[in-house]
């Protein structure tokens, strides 16, 4: 994320590079930032979208994008 110009905080990056499976840490981190954000927003009134998108071209990563976009459907739903 970081060539994308993307600033990452310390403790997360650590987070994420100490994963035994970072893809499926990076996902549960997106949804749980997402369910707070929304849970939040409903409270203030506040209207919560999001954009999810592979920027990969690896298969297993893209097949991660989908499944975090059913992931935070849910939470929407």
């Amino acid at each position: 994320m970081k060539w994308l110009g993307i600033s990452i905080p310390g403790n997360l990056e650590i987070e994420l590079k100490e994963s035994e499976d970072i893809l499926k840490s990076s996902l549960e981190i997106s949804k749980s930032n997402f369910e707070e954000l929304f849970i939040l927003g409903n409270e203030l009134g506040i209207p919560i979208g999001c954009n999810i998108e592979s920027v990969s071209i690896n298969k297993k990563e893209i097949e991660a994008s989908i499944k975090l976009l059913y992931d935070i459907k849910d939470v929407m739903d």
